[in-house]
């Protein structure tokens, strides 16, 4: 059992849910309450401000005051026809899509289903993990928060991440030790991105990977491929395959740079995952695969990036194509080389307490200085939520 606050709404509300959300008890989307569970960073709202309504129970005459549905949803993604929702009504749309960056062209489809399903609402709002949103919004209201991402995907209400119950100590990393480590860098690559077939490519033609640990699966891009390299190395602290979300303190004592390539690494993408905190947690230096200005976005939230020892100059240059890219990726590789040459351990001794000092800039960002939960609430709710109006309870981990 945890204790957990919870948010009382000034005035109850009626919400309509997907058809499956109580399979599994695994809650609904953005909202926890006593009762029903949701561990992926949601917001937390007692079970009493709430009338919760399965969408396929509808009553097409009523107005309900919001519609939740998964930014997951294969309906909504490909804009077909949803039986369930034809012709409800509702004050609000919310589409939850927090772990994932939504294109504009997703959104145009998103608002193509509620046309295809002659649904009525008032104002149709999308939850995000950014910061800005800088294309088409094709009238959808995106949610917005400073460090959005990071405090979602490392915040102590998201089970993906960070076991629950763990103590500040596993929330801020691993402790700096004087011990060699045995490999240069990692980098370790799941799913199948624009960015990671280039980025794979580049390390094989730099004849690096004898100074890391490195994998990724078969990969595909258009017209190009890469073979599988190397083994999913998931640290023995962790059980399953899914826990390659977490952080890992295996990796980061397995090696000085942490190597991380973006899932979305499209020019105009501000989207930050869970990965780019792994290097800061685990007192590494950081070498991020990103959309441009990337590393300008930690240097302007106080983050070293060591630039007076690596030349992170690429981190600028554009990519909105795939020959942009593959150069991209041959500039980043050709950097990541030139440590091969350094004194890599005498570097991290040296710079122990910049390395700590990221690590403690994460803790502070993530853990001491977030209200990102009731800023969403307000986001969703407005001035039905007060944030004095709260309490705590004992709930299942």
């Amino acid at each position: 059992m945890k204790t957990v606050k919870f948010y009382k709404l000034e005035n109850k509300v009626s919400i309509l849910l997907p058809t499956d959300w109580l399979l599994g008890n695994s809650g609904f989307p953005i909202i926890r309450t006593e009762e029903h569970c949701n561990n992926y960073g949601p917001l937390h709202i007692t079970n009493n401000s709430l009338e919760l309504l399965n969408v396929k129970d509808a009553d097409k005459d009523r107005t309900y005051d919001y519609l939740i549905i998964s930014g997951y949803d294969e309906e909504l993604i490909h804009s077909v026809k949803s039986e369930a929702y034809e012709n409800i009504k509702v004050k609000e749309i919310l589409v939850s899509h927090p772990g994932e960056y939504t294109t504009a062209k997703e959104l145009e489809r998103f608002g193509n289903w509620l046309v295809n399903n002659n649904i009525q609402y008032n104002r149709k709002k999308v939850i995000l993990s950014v910061d800005e949103y800088i294309e088409e919004t094709y009238g959808w209201e995106i949610f917005k928060y400073p460090f959005s991402a990071l405090r979602f995907f490392c915040g102590k209400h998201n089970s993906t991440f960070q076991p629950f119950g763990a103590d500040n100590h596993v929330y801020m990393g691993v402790p700096f030790s004087q011990k060699r480590k045995p490999k240069l860098f990692n980098c370790l690559m799941n799913a199948s991105r624009r960015g990671r077939l280039h980025l794979a490519q580049a390390l094989v033609d730099a004849e690096i990977l004898k100074h890391g640990t490195a994998f990724w699966h078969n990969m595909e891009w258009e017209d190009e491929t890469i073979q599988t390299y190397g083994e999913h190395w998931i640290d023995p602290y962790w059980a399953n395959d899914g826990d390659r979300f977490r952080f890992h303190p295996a990796h980061a004592n397995n090696a000085y740079i942490e190597v991380q390539c973006e899932s979305h690494i499209y020019p105009n993408s501000k989207f930050v995952t869970e990965k780019s905190s792994k290097p800061f947690m685990g007192l590494q230096f950081p070498f991020f695969f990103a959309q441009p200005n990337y590393y300008q976005y930690f240097r302007d939230w106080g983050f070293d990036m060591f630039d007076d020892i690596f030349d992170h100059s690429y981190d600028t240059l554009e990519i909105n194509t795939n020959e942009q890219l593959h150069y991209k990726a041959k500039v980043f590789v050709n950097e990541l080389k030139k440590t091969a040459e350094l004194d890599m351990h005498e570097l991290y001794i040296e710079n122990r307490d910049r390395l700590l000092h990221n690590q403690k800039r994460l803790f502070q960002l993530v853990h001491i200085d977030n209200d990102r939960e009731f800023a969403l609430g307000k986001f969703i709710f407005e001035d039905n939520i007060n944030k004095n109006n709260t309490f705590t309870k004992k709930v299942p981990q």
